[in-house]
C-alpha cells in the first residue's frame, strides 16, 4: 500500500476478506488500485531532504501509541529525532489529553502543542493543561498557539543530507480546513497544504508509478 501503517494493511486485508466471503474473488487490477489509495490527512506522508512527515487523524492515546510502534518498526533504526504537534479539542474528551501526552511523552524528542477545535474552552486553556501533564525532564514541550506557524517551528531547518534524520507527526485535523469555534467554522489552510507548501513537495507516493501526487 502507498498508505504506511499496518492499521492500514488491517483494513485492506479485511476488505478483501469482505470481498472472497461475497464470492467476489479479487483479480490484479483490484490489488493495483488498492497499492494506490491516498486518503488525505490519513497517513499522509510527506519527504524534503532529511525530514520526513506524516499528517494524521490521530486524537487519542491508543491511535498516537500506533502510530509511534509504526515510527519505531520504520524508522527506529536510524534513531530520528522525532517532532509532535499536537492540540485536543475544547469542552470534549477531556480524558484524551493526558492520553496524548502520556503516549508520547517518552517517545519522542520534542512536543508543540497548538490549536484545536474549541467549544467553551480555548485551545490555550487546553494546551497549557496537556503541558502540566508532561513529567519527563527530557522533553522539550511548547506551546505555540497558532498551527500554521507551529507546523513550521517542527519542521525547523532542512539540515544536511548526513544530518540526523527528522521525523515530524502533526495529529489531529488531518485535510480539515476549519477550526470548529463555539458552533461556527473558521477556515484553515490545513495540516496537508501547510505541510506541503512549507516543504515545497506534494505528498509521497510509493505506489506502482513512484510518482510524488498531491
Amino acid at each position: 500500500l502507498s498508505m504506511d501503517g499496518d492499521f492500514n494493511a488491517l483494513n485492506a486485508a479485511a476488505a478483501l476478506a469482505m470481498l472472497i466471503r461475497l464470492g467476489l474473488e479479487p483479480d490484479a487490477n483490484v490489488l493495483q488500485a488498492m497499492e494506490r489509495v491516498r486518503i488525505a490527512g490519513r497517513m499522509e506522508r510527506f519527504k524534503a531532504d532529511n525530514r520526513v512527515v506524516y499528517v494524521d487523524y490521530a486524537h487519542n492515546k491508543a491511535s498516537v501509541t500506533a502510530l509511534l510502534d509504526f515510527v519505531d518498526e520504520r524508522y527506529g533504526e536510524r534513531r530520528p529525532l522525532i517532532t509532535l504537534v499536537s492540540g485536543s479539542a475544547g469542552g470534549k474528551a477531556i480524558d484524551r489529553r493526558k492520553g496524548i501526552v502520556n503516549a508520547a511523552q517518552d517517545r519522542v524528542d520534542r512536543l508543540i502543542l497548538t490549536a484545536d477545535d474549541e467549544d467553551g474552552e480555548s485551545s490555550d486553556q487546553v494546551d497549557r493543561q496537556m503541558l502540566g501533564f508532561v513529567t519527563n525532564p527530557g522533553l522539550e514541550a511548547s506551546i505555540v498557539p497558532d498551527r500554521a506557524q507551529a507546523i513550521k517551528q517542527a519542521l525547523g531547518d532542512p539540515g544536511r543530507p548526513e544530518d540526523r534524520l527528522q521525523i515530524t507527526l502533526v495529529i489531529g485535523k488531518g485535510e480539515e480546513r476549519w477550526f470548529k469555534k463555539n458552533g461556527s467554522h473558521e477556515p484553515y489552510e490545513g495540516d496537508d497544504h501547510v505541510v506541503a507548501r512549507l516543504l515545497g513537495t506534494e505528498s509521497y507516493d510509493l505506489g506502482a508509478t513512484g510518482a510524488a501526487r498531491s
